[in-house]
């Protein structure tokens, strides 16, 4: 089992992002204001991590949303109807992932 991810939006962000950046994928818990899900690395068409996915994730986790699909391409996706939109912090290696 891998560990729990927890803390503020922006911990469990940067937790979850450089996990996946130095190459672990795994799928792993995550909590954040009470709220737990399972967070999952995502692959863009080209193999890279979809960073914005995951930031996603973890922002509709934050916010006790889901996706109405089980989707967050590129961070957007919708939870009851409504469209939300969580990009990954804007750095040179969320640049690299999206090449």
């Amino acid at each position: 089992m891998t560990e729990l991810l927890h803390g503020t939006l922006d911990d469990v962000t940067r937790q979850a992002l450089r996990l996946a950046r130095d190459g672990d994928r795994r799928a792993r818990p995550a909590q954040i204001n009470g709220n737990r899900a399972i967070l999952t690395p995502h692959h863009t068409s080209a193999g890279h991590l979809d960073a914005d996915d995951l930031a996603a994730q973890v922002y509709a986790l934050a916010h006790g949303l889901s996706s109405d699909d089980g989707h967050y391409t590129g961070g957007y996706f919708t939870a009851n109807g409504l469209g939300h939109y969580s990009p990954a912090p804007d750095t040179e290696l969320n640049a690299k992932d999206r090449t």
